[in-house]
């Protein structure tokens, strides 16, 4: 008896964790719901705006403006972050790489302290990086039909 409840809990397990989340059908579904809930196609929208925010006050050298463009850009890619996981590994990967990316881009930004310091090299490394990852972050997506 007991064999039997251990493979109906086996056989049961993933439709009640699938149920615990909210998120049901095919894994194109799952993910277009999460995607509409969590609101990642404008966050990551938001936090391409900040990198280019930061990147037009690096090219002015406005050292504030730059800092305060850093700023927005370490909350808001903190906030995306904080929408994961996805019902996708894949797209969880590159999205949470491509956060954390861009956080430690916003980092480098902040460590500058005048508007040609070298931080900005690191700046520029880092979030090239993360904008290549949320590029592809973007393409998974729309290959599950999140556009």
């Amino acid at each position: 008896m007991r064999l039997g409840a251990l493979v109906a809990l086996a056989v049961l397990a993933p439709f009640v964790l699938a149920s615990c989340s909210g998120l049901t059908g095919s894994l194109a579904h799952r993910v277009s719901q999460w995607a509409a809930g969590s609101g990642v196609v404008a966050a990551d929208q938001l936090v391409a705006a900040d990198a280019a925010g930061v990147d037009a006050g690096i090219a002015r050298h406005l050292l504030a403006q730059t800092h305060t463009a850093c700023d927005g850009l370490a909350s808001d890619a903190a906030t995306a972050y904080g929408q994961l996981p996805t019902p996708d590994a894949e797209l969880t990967n590159l999205l949470s790489e491509s956060y954390l990316a861009y956080s430690r881009a916003a980092q480098d930004c902040t460590d500058a302290s005048h508007a040609t310091d070298a931080a900005f090299a690191s700046y520029r490394s880092e979030a090239a990086r993360a904008a290549r990852l949320l590029a592809r972050a973007t393409s998974r997506l729309a290959q599950l039909g999140v556009r």
